[in-house]
Order: C-alpha cells, then structure tokens, then sequence
C-alpha cells in the first residue's frame, strides 16, 4: 500500500478514463472515506469481542475450563494437542484483541507496531479456523459421532474430573 492508500490509484484511474481529473491525494482522500464506515464496524465488532472474551473468560475462571486439563499425566496425547490448541488460540485472540484496542485507543508511539501485529492476527486467525473445522468434522466422522449436532444443541456432558478446575471456592 502506498501513501496515498490503496484505493487513490483505482480511484484515480477510473475518474480519468471518464475524464475527470483527481490528484493522487484527492482519490486517496476519496478511498479512505468510502472505506471509513467499515473500520467503524471493525471497531465496534473489536469491542463486542473484548467483552464476550472477558465474558467467557470470566466463565472459564468461575466454572474451570471446558476442554482436558493439557498437564495431568493421564490425559491422552490427542487431548492434550486439542487443549494446547485451545489454550494458544485464547492468548493469540487475547493478543489480537489487545493490539487492536490499542491501535484505537494507546499511545501514537505503539500505534505502528500495534497495527502490524493485528494485521498479522488475521493468518493466525484463519489457521484456526481452519484447524477447528477440520477437527470437529474428523471428529464427527472418526471416534466422536454426531458431536456437530451436540454443539448445535449445547448437548454435552462434561464429566469435572476431565477438565481443569477454577479456583477452590473453599480457600
């Protein structure tokens, strides 16, 4: 992307093969504001997803986790793939959410590393999209059938000894 933005030279190019004369700076101009209302909801959408991660983290700490406990030596391999996936896909997110809040709201001086760490989010993002999907339809398909209808249902017994408990509510 180059000073002007992304959108100055299309921009510019179509008004000029319709005869309308526009500085780089001007189509520039023009591309950033037709983009404005979608970083806008880019934004607000950052914000519902700080507080639902806030919301279920807070869930996580008050219920214990939904997924095997990764550091029990009983737990098998399989699942502590699955658990160590999960646990990196909740810092990598913590990580998106915080550098985009910051992007908006820090200092000026983090705001260019802040931004390209959250562009960068989006590749990992996607891989665990990827990965999730992938893993619940083998699962659906191997060991674990009918497991997409159980999501869709909220259908699921988790039995406390398999997951990692929050705080003693006793100490």
């Amino acid at each position: 992307m180059d000073e002007q933005g992304c959108y100055g030279r299309d921009i510019e190019g179509d008004a000029s093969e319709k005869g309308i004369q526009l500085s780089k700076a001007d189509a520039a101009a023009i591309g950033k504001e037709i983009r404005r209302p979608m970083w806008s909801y880019h934004i607000l959408a950052g914000y519902v997803l700080i507080g639902l991660y806030l919301i279920r983290m807070g869930i996580t700490f008050i219920q214990g986790i939904a997924f095997k406990n990764p550091f029990l030596k009983q737990t098998p391999p399989k699942d502590k793939f699955k658990s160590w996936l999960y646990i990196i896909f909740y810092v990598l997110f913590a990580t998106s959410l915080f550098t985009g809040f910051m992007v908006v709201n820090g200092p000026k001086e983090a705001k260019e590393i802040m931004e390209a760490i959250h562009v960068k989010s989006l590749y990992y993002m996607l891989s665990f999209i990827v990965l999730h999907i992938g893993g619940v339809l083998l699962a659906d398909i191997g060991g674990e059938p009918g497991i997409v209808s159980k999501m869709i249902r909220g259908d699921f017994n988790i039995k406390h000894q398999d997951v990692a408990q929050g705080p003693d509510p006793n100490d």
